[in-house]
């Protein structure tokens, strides 16, 4: 073990290093000893819980559980370590001030994909502990979901919770054992987040109170309203029935507000961008610098109980803004440097062999400087030889550019003149050996 990270509850969380794999992980430690009857049980069937939904569970947005096991003492759960800062700190840094709208827009969508997978297990996971001490933000622009000591899977027909769990401000009515919590208590708490990160307000100061968001001028935070107050409904039968019409309508919202910006991309599929971890999406993550634009926190890791999760996920409606900035500013006939040079170093070495052929006809009586000779004669190989290094080098480039067309027909210009004058000058070399070392 390397240091302790964090804690909470009845565990302790270390990053630690695989002595195997030498690769860095989470170690979740739950003590036993000095609990009474009560807290062993509690802490026993966290651990239990956590260990049978992680070990069953694949999803990019949540840690990997790779063992567990147990000593006189401990249980360990050994997991993914996920360096960042949790979305808790990044709004205390702010104190008070709301996210910008668009890494709001990010952030809600791929939550919604991470419980839209919990849910759709069957029986159906109900998170239960959703809030912004359980998101962790990478440094990468990843964001992971953390912390399953209180999930549990759904039981139809049950009139109630045993035993109330969550956080309040963020926990459901049902939560507190008034009645049985089901997935839509979930999305009370995903309304209670994307509100949090709109206004500013700390909902576990004021509890099941969530005032109209303001600014509602704008079209795109009027409809944003509308969906959060359906959404923190204290009836659950008022709320959104799926997490897949909550998504449904971020989305759309998302996508007006793009096109008013005048930012909206089709990405291969004329749809707004979404997640890269949509089944059947190749899209690579990318960075969301703005995020760390204060200061990177100290590293935290899944599995500690005050909670975080994987964002493994680059912010989709900034990667659109970036997308179509760089269209804006790529002209479409600009070649590659490589490739121009690739072309230059060809023609050079012709025009240079021009300038040294009657040097080399003059001495070729002189058998005493035939490693002068050789030596010009070699040198001249060098451009041609350049040119296919770079010729290929320029390829490669081109067809990572819009312009691709013109910059491969000069990279192979360049090396067809590379190849044809290297096997030229050979030739030349061989005779001229033969020539002046043959019988006089």
């Amino acid at each position: 073990m390397l240091e302790k990270v964090g804690e909470g509850g009845f565990s302790v969380v270390y990053r630690a290093e695989d002595i195997t794999t030498k690769d860095i992980v989470a170690i979740k430690a739950i003590r036993l000893q000095g609990l009474t009857t009560l807290e062993k049980i509690e802490a026993t069937d966290s651990f239990n819980r956590e260990v049978q939904m992680l070990s069953k569970l694949e999803h990019k947005n949540l840690p990997r559980l790779h063992n567990h096991f147990s000593d006189s003492e401990y249980w360990y759960m050994v997991m993914d370590f996920i360096a960042g800062t949790t979305l808790e700190k990044r709004m205390e840094r702010r104190k008070g001030t709301p996210l910008p709208i668009e890494e709001v827009f990010d952030i809600g969508l791929i939550l919604c994909y991470v419980l839209a997978h919990l849910h759709n297990q069957r029986p159906a996971i109900i998170f239960r502990d959703l809030k912004p001490a359980n998101i962790i933000l990478t440094r990468d622009g990843r964001l992971f979901l953390i912390d399953f000591g209180i999930a549990r899977h759904y039981k139809p027909g049950q009139t109630r919770d045993t035993i109330p769990f969550g956080s309040p401000g963020y926990a459901a009515p049902e939560q507190y054992g008034k009645a049985q919590t089901t997935p839509l208590a979930d999305i009370y708490s995903l309304g209670a987040i994307l509100h949090q990160l709109l206004s500013g307000s700390d909902p576990s100061q004021t509890p099941f109170r969530f005032a109209p968001l303001d600014d509602q001028q704008q079209s795109e935070r009027a409809a944003l309203n509308t969906l959060i107050q359906h959404m923190v409904q204290n009836n659950s039968g008022q709320r959104p029935s799926d997490i897949s019409i909550v998504k449904r309508e971020l989305q759309t919202i998302a996508t007006q507000r793009a096109f008013q910006q005048g930012r909206y991309t089709s990405r291969a599929t004329g749809t707004f961008p979404y997640p890269s971890y949509i089944p059947g999406s190749s899209h690579p993550a990318r960075s969301a610098a703005s995020i760390w634009s204060t200061g990177v926190q100290p590293a935290m890791t899944s599995g500690v109980m005050t909670g975080q999760i994987q964002l493994v996920q680059s912010y989709p409606y900034k990667q659109a803004q970036r997308h179509t900035s760089r269209q804006r500013q790529r002209p479409s006939t600009r070649i590659n440097g490589y490739a121009l040079a690739s072309l230059l170093s060809g023609l050079s070495g012709i025009f240079a062999s021009l300038f040294l052929c009657s040097f080399i006809t003059r001495s070729i009586e002189i058998h005493e400087n035939i490693q002068i000779i050789f030596v010009f004669a070699l040198l001249l190989l060098l451009p041609f030889i350049a040119s296919i290094i770079l010729g290929y080098k320029g390829k490669r480039k081109a067809r990572r550019r819009a312009s691709k067309s013109v910059g491969i027909d000069v990279a192979n210009a360049g090396i067809t003149l590379g190849y044809t004058f290297s096997t030229i000058y050979v030739f030349f070399l061989l005779w001229m050996l033969f020539f002046t070392t043959g019988p006089k």
